[in-house]
């Protein structure tokens, strides 16, 4: 019988006391200070901050909720509460306040760890969503200095007030027995498509996922590598990344709070990181700090994880230009680890450099028939079809028992992402299928309608809906944002997609417009170019 008793995340713990007791941890302070912290006294603060929270009456199965950036203090809560047999339940500050109410009107979290940002959206959730507990984490004095401290309802007491206590207990931290099956994460999807909603994933679910992210097929984290949390904490687990380092002894720094590209740019060369991974707004705000700088190189060894939505091929040339070996990533809330290309050196095709590339080891993938019979669909790199996962790390439902219909009973997970598959088994995300446009019967890919735009030199930005049609049922309309000082003609960016694409897939409209809508995540909120569009029609009619 396999042994899997280590499978949780308390051993990531314990390797970083007993293997890795000098690796460093560095840390943004609000003031904006670095901080250089040993894993030692890393592994001291979370077994205290464990005992303290056992000291309140936390138990094993209690959720402890976290409104925090990416600091010590949320490094600390990812270890010490699942360490416990507690569920750390990450909120995300970016949704809006009705979606956090009703999330937390469905987890009941008894404590909330909280940063002073965050206190006037804690007011406003305050009679829909109680605690037994406010932790604060900032200094009493700063905390004061806002309107909100005053008037926070219920019982909260600071962090460093409750950790102090911790210390003077002489009592030791009572670790339950754990497995790979225990609870030991909670998070939720960004409501794209209706309420968000709630997974929570398990201590062998997290331990697997890290432990993934150290092959050479994904992330390849290492000992040797310093890791830039640059993907927010309150997002995915932070890619599973904040278990991975400490797994593996990396130097692990946290930008703190609010970091701008600025400030992410100047950690990657002070502290010369070797890995880093965010959305593609975050490396093209980045690059366009480095460049406005004349700054030549980010890092010399840098490697650059893109996922969250797809990036443009400019982006992605871009970052090769410094040096940078990009690793074009796919993942959801309910997918921890899924796919990954790298591309190093000049010889990838532009093409194949949008790929995101193979499943992670332990993940399988494949292809189901869009709008028919349930049917797999062939890997000929042409054929697209929903993409579907199942791996061990994969989300088997959604808390409540709601919209179960994404999960299969073989394991499969229905993402709802439309994708072609090569024969070699790597993949490429050609669309959501809410977001396809059927037009005369025939699919029009509206993702490669949009890299098509951002293709031109003169588009920062680009999103293509599918809008009705009388006779061809729908019809693509884009929204263009142009780049700075740039002025662009719709005959322009016609004559250029008609020398990259079928005619036929060619807008029958392009607006140009000032910003896009977005979700908390950063992904175009489609829905809402429709109602501008059918508003704007109505006014002409």
């Amino acid at each position: 019988m396999v042994n899997t008793s280590t499978l949780n995340i308390r051993h990531i713990l314990w390797r970083a006391k007993t293997l890795y007791p000098e690796s460093q941890l560095v840390v943004k302070t609000r003031a904006g200070h670095l901080r250089y912290k040993s894993y030692h006294e890393f592994v001291i603060e979370v077994e205290t901050f464990a005992k303290s929270l056992q000291g309140l009456g936390i138990k094993q199965g209690d959720h402890v909720a976290t409104l925090l950036w990416n600091t010590w203090h949320h490094l600390v809560a990812y270890y010490a509460i699942p360490s416990i047999g507690a569920v750390l339940h990450t909120l995300n500050p970016r949704l809006h306040p009705d979606e956090m109410a009703y999330i937390l009107n469905n987890t009941n979290d008894r404590v909330l760890l909280i940063e002073k940002d965050f206190l006037p959206l804690y007011q406003r959730l305050s009679e829909k969503a109680r605690f037994d507990l406010i932790l604060l984490v900032d200094a009493l004095d700063n905390a004061r200095g806002t309107n909100a401290i005053n008037s926070i309802p219920g019982e909260f007491v600071l962090y460093d007030d409750l950790v102090g206590s911790g210390r003077e207990r002489e009592s030791e931290v009572e670790w339950p027995s754990l497995d790979l099956y225990s609870p030991a994460f909670l998070l939720h999807t960004s409501g794209t498509t209706g309420k968000p909603k709630g997974i929570l994933f398990s201590h062998g679910q997290i331990a697997l996922a890290a432990l993934t992210l150290t092959s050479s097929t994904t992330f390849g984290i290492s000992h040797e590598d310093t890791i830039l949390q640059v993907v927010p904490m309150f997002h995915v687990a932070g890619w599973s990344l904040p278990y991975a380092a400490l797994l593996c002894g990396s130097k692990l720094v946290l930008p703190g709070i609010h970091p701008r590209p600025k400030d992410l740019l100047d950690l990657i060369q002070s502290q010369a990181c070797t890995f880093a991974a965010g959305v593609p707004t975050v490396w093209q705000d980045i690059l366009d700090e480095a460049k406005s700088s004349g700054i030549d190189v980010l890092a010399p060894k840098l490697r650059v994880a893109i996922g969250g939505s797809p990036p443009r091929e400019n982006l992605i040339r871009a970052l090769r230009t410094f040096g940078i070996q990009i690793i074009h990533g796919w993942g959801m809330s309910e997918v921890l680890v899924g796919l990954q290309s790298k591309t190093k050196g000049g010889e990838e095709s532009p093409d194949k450099l949008l790929w995101q590339g193979v499943p992670a080891p332990f993940l399988e993938v494949k292809l189901g028939s869009l709008g028919g019979p349930s049917n797999d669909v062939p890997w000929d790199e042409k054929t697209p079809g929903e993409l579907l996962v199942r791996g061990p790390w994969v989300a088997d439902g959604y808390i409540g028992g709601k919209h179960q219909e994404a999960f299969d009973n073989e394991g499969w997970f229905h993402t709802g992402d439309v994708a072609v598959i090569s024969p070699k088994g790597e993949v490429k995300i050609v669309d959501r299928t809410k977001d396809l446009v059927k037009s005369g019967g025939e699919w029009i890919s509206s993702v490669e309608v949009e890299q098509g735009l951002l293709a031109h030199p003169g588009v920062r930005d680009a999103a293509v809906v599918a809008v009705p049609h009388p006779r061809w049922q729908e019809r693509p309309v884009a929204f263009v944002i142009p780049h700075t000082g740039v002025t662009l003609e719709e005959g322009e960016l016609r004559v250029h997609l008609e020398r990259i694409m079928p005619k036929w897939w060619i807008p029958d409209e392009i607006l140009f417009v000032e910003e896009l809508p977005r979700t908390p995540t950063g992904k175009v909120v489609k829905g809402q170019l429709k109602e501008v569009w059918m508003k704007r029609k109505g006014e002409e009619k």
